[in-house]
């Protein structure tokens, strides 16, 4: 644990103690601000119908809202994982969990479809920018044992929190209506803030940025392993000796490929999961399943992946993501393909649509943990940021190429076969990932602070 220098590895401290309480409550946190997240952003599917009576607007109208927010994700996403690396992951990570919650709020006094529009993007910007900083929080306290593991389940705070938003609807809206649900929406993640504040550590390259670096890490560490003797100043190993702005960081020789070929796999993931969990009923019934049959494939494609997360996280600690998330990418696009083909109804094709939801949609949130697996420590959150950011692209297009290739005259078991080509492309770029990483893992050195 200890440098030649005698001063303690940082890196090496975390990963060889056992996990404590106050990380296990550090992500417990980190695990209800997703699904809060999740909930203030799926609110508005089950409660448009109530906005479009009440304003006496056709539904038609609202469908841009939940672009809207989606491109206010993807701006999140792109600037704010840049923010937490330069200023605080923990500062940028409660002042959008307050974004959120405040812009939330707010959409419960709303008296027309402009102000909506507005609060939706703020909503989504917040949601956006705060997955790449809790990622990036999460990665650097976890150890190195179980990182993927835990990160993993962390992500499914996201569509955990979705789900919930069907229950609260449920639950308000008959009797209290539709402004009253996102006033409580709106009030979590505002009660969320303070915790966040006591609980969550600030990231370590940022402390250690700081003139009393040292001592304030030596803190925080005393916090997450009380009894530990810390009498040592710290080291802080890190990859590659890059120091810089988060973006010079993420363009720089070493690591613009890993970035580009990280880009391009979340793009053709997103594409897929959006393109899938949009029209699989539709594609499903139109070309061979009955009704109740697509509904039921549906619903377990959506419980296969919250499935697939924690045990894709497990494997890939266990052996590589490498091996992991390729095998399972091209189990995703076997699993479409025998969907497409229509062999199997029923329980054969519930079963289908389980593995189909644990490959796609498990293994995008397997996939939002590998930028913090493989980023240098100190642009973590602008790396995951920056490729989900640039996925969102493929989330926005999935849709419209299924929509495009119908009006093409594309039979409905052709366009669900298509979906597996991009998932195909996902794993023969985490091959070419996995075969860069292990050549870098010589190189890392330890960077005295």
């Amino acid at each position: 644990m200890e440098s030649g220098s005698g001063k303690l590895d940082v890196r090496e401290l975390i990963d060889g103690q056992p996990l404590g309480a106050a990380q296990v409550w550090m992500f417990v946190l980190l695990f209800a601000v997703l699904a809060l997240d999740g909930l203030d952003t799926q609110l508005l599917s089950y409660v448009a119908p109530n906005i479009a009576r009440e304003w006496h607007i056709s539904m038609a109208n609202l469908g841009s809202i939940f672009s809207i927010g989606l491109l206010g994700s993807m701006c999140g996403a792109l600037l704010l994982g840049v923010l937490g690396d330069s200023v605080g992951v923990k500062r940028t990570l409660v002042g959008v969990t307050a974004l959120v919650g405040l812009a939330t709020l707010m959409t419960g006094f709303s008296q027309g479809i402009g102000q909506l529009y507005a609060l939706r993007f703020v909503t989504g910007f917040g949601v956006g920018g705060a997955l790449p900083n809790l990622i990036a929080l999460a990665a650097q306290f976890a150890p190195g044992r179980r990182r993927a593991t835990i990160v993993t389940l962390t992500g499914c705070g996201f569509p955990l929190g979705a789900a919930l938003g069907g229950a609260l609807s449920a639950w308000v809206v008959p009797g209290h209506g539709w402004r009253t649900a996102y006033f409580v929406a709106g009030a979590l993640p505002l009660v969320m803030t303070p915790l966040l504040l006591v609980a969550c550590p600030e990231s370590i390259p940022v402390l250690l940025r700081k003139a009393n670096g040292q001592l304030l890490l030596r803190k925080t560490m005393a916090r997450l392993f009380p009894g530990t003797v810390l009498n040592q100043d710290f080291v802080w190993k890190t990859k590659n000796l890059q120091v810089g702005a988060p973006l010079r960081i993420l363009f720089s020789k070493a690591q613009r490929g890993l970035t580009s070929l990280l880009a391009g796999i979340f793009f053709l993931s997103l594409l897929n999961v959006y393109l899938l969990s949009n029209w699989l009923p539709g594609l499903l019934q139109a070309a061979h399943s009955t009704p109740r049959e697509s509904v039921i494939a549906t619903t377990c494609f959506n419980l296969g992946g919250l499935l697939g997360g924690p045990v894709l996280g497990r494997l890939m600690d266990r052996f590589g993501f490498g091996r992991a998330l390729a095998a399972t990418y091209v189990g995703g696009a076997i699993s479409i393909g025998a969907l497409a083909m229509g062999f199997l109804g029923g329980s054969g094709l519930t079963a289908l649509a389980l593995v189909t939801g644990f490959c796609v949609l498990g293994g995008q949130g397997a996939l939002n943990a590998l930028p913090a697996l493989l980023y240098p420590e100190e642009a973590r959150a602008a790396g995951t940021g920056l490729v989900a950011g640039i996925g969102r692209f493929g989330s926005l297009l999935g849709p419209l190429i299924a929509g495009f290739l119908l009006g093409a005259s594309w039979t409905h078991s052709q366009v669900l076969g298509a979906a597996a080509i991009p998932a195909l492309g996902a794993a023969m770029m985490l091959l070419v990932v996995a075969g860069r990483s292990r050549t870098a893992v010589s190189s890392r050195v330890a960077r005295p602070v």
